[in-house]
């Protein structure tokens, strides 16, 4: 019987302390307008599960005690401009409803965004983290402005979500910055240009997703970034794009790429004809020695680290580059493209053979008596197979077979000789330079084809 009372205590026991956990905390509201605009606020500041129904300004403020605002709604705009933290703040799990501004604001000590909903933008320019900051789980629904933003601590993104455009350009990392696990919107931009490195920062994007574009220009990376580490295969609410294989542009100008690690199956390079510059308002025109420049680089990059496959893709693309931009080959990039894939294909001769067989026979096949009678003799071919329009099948057969070892001969022959030619028939003899031309073009890359296989 004694234990059976022991075992009730303990189950009312741990029903108390249960009841105790999952009580919900009361809300706090909070009707008027909150103001700390330049006063130094000395004491702790506890603002958890309140929710601000009007505007907060905390302009030119300083707090140098903790600040605790976890779990707080803010219904209108919450203005926290030129404001010092000089102990811990806590922003957890709070709500954003309006405009969110924390530009020129300075963070002595660790501070905690995890878990926030900015449901408009959230503002950071020319923010002072002296510490560690932490955005775990954090929902930017509108997009994020970290222009100019100092990371001096460790930075963590993880499993953030960026719905829209997010723009760190001018921003400076001195430690390990993680965006492992982050969501990127398809349609948003993550711009992360004009960046400042310390020899110790470190960027994961351990199974990130990313968006259609990247902007990584204007860097001068000290240490290795592997954006091969991210997520190609999944997909989420507003980014399907990588699961269906679509690539991510990336911009990549004047930036160290030797430090870069990408692939040229998941990504693309992105090389505008104007980019803007770092204050974000003139634009720079990029010279076509730029784009070759970065390309270049990259597949420098590419050789350097064994990718085969990502080297063949990007040189393909930079051959087609070259030819788009050449002063008189603009408009004849097709014509090495099919021709042989830019010298990745070189098998592709003996399908062009074979066209230019077949459809150099059919003509023949028409004029082989004239050819062969005026034009150019070849004495084994019989020259009394004279075009009617009703043949029996077996002369379509003959005149056909004669007509491929006319045109065959011609086409493989590796000199012509010329007093067979009759020069005054001449679109005759025109047709027969043709044939016998392309012929040796075929036969010199046959030839280039089998000295590379041996």
């Amino acid at each position: 019987m004694k234990k059976y009372f022991i075992l009730l205590f303990f189950v009312l026991l741990s029903s108390s302390l249960f009841s105790l956990v999952i009580k919900p905390h009361k809300i706090k509201l909070i009707t008027e307008e909150v103001g700390f605009y330049d006063k130094k606020i000395k004491q702790s500041v506890n603002y958890g599960f309140v929710k601000f129904l009007k505007s907060v300004n905390s302009n030119y403020a300083e707090f140098t005690q903790s600040a605790n605002f976890n779990s707080a709604e803010f219904t209108g705009p919450a203005i926290f401009l030129n404001t010092k933290f000089s102990d811990t703040s806590r922003f957890t799990f709070s709500l954003f409803r309006k405009y969110a501004a924390f530009n020129l604001s300075q963070f002595f000590s660790n501070a905690d965004f995890s878990g926030i909903r900015f449901l408009d933008t959230a503002s950071f320019i020319d923010t002072r983290f002296l510490k560690g900051v932490n955005f775990t789980s954090t929902k930017f629904t509108k997009g994020g402005n970290f222009f100019g933003t100092l990371f001096s601590g460790d930075v963590i993104f993880n499993d953030v979500e960026f719905q829209k455009h997010v723009k760190f350009s001018g921003a400076g990392f001195f430690q390990s910055v993680d965006f492992s696990s982050a969501i990127f919107h398809q349609e948003s931009t993550f711009d992360i240009s004009y960046l400042s490195f310390s020899d110790k920062t470190k960027f994961y994007f351990n199974q990130t997703l990313f968006p259609d574009t990247i902007i990584f220009a204007n860097n001068n990376v000290t240490n290795d970034i592997y954006f091969t580490n991210a997520d190609f295969t999944s997909a989420s609410t507003g980014n399907t794009n990588r699961q269906q294989g679509k690539r991510i542009n990336i911009y990549l100008l004047n930036t160290n790429i030797s430090k870069i690690h990408i692939d040229y199956i998941h990504f693309k390079l992105l090389l505008p004809d104007s980019t803007f510059q770092e204050d974000g308002n003139k634009t720079k025109a990029i010279s076509f020695e730029e784009k070759a420049a970065v390309y270049e680089a990259l597949l420098n990059n590419f050789k350097t680290n064994g990718q085969t496959e990502s080297y063949k893709l990007l040189d393909i693309e930079y051959q087609e580059f070259k030819w788009h931009n050449g002063l008189w080959t603009n408009h004849l990039a097709w014509l090495p493209k099919f021709w042989w894939n830019f010298g990745y294909d070189k098998e592709y001769i003996f399908l062009w053979t074979a066209l230019f067989l077949i459809v150099f026979t059919c003509f023949t096949y028409f004029f082989i008596y004239s050819l062969n009678t005026k034009i150019y003799i070849i004495d084994k071919i019989p020259v009394n197979i004279v075009w009617q329009k009703k043949m029996s099948f077996r002369d379509f057969i003959k005149r056909l077979w004669f007509s491929f070892m006319y045109t065959s001969t011609v086409f493989f022959k590796l000199s012509v000789d010329i007093k067979n030619l009759e020069f005054k028939e001449r679109r005759g003899t025109f047709y027969i330079i043709v044939v016998y031309t392309i012929g040796l073009v075929c036969i010199a890359y046959m030839a280039n084809f089998v000295l590379q296989k041996t």
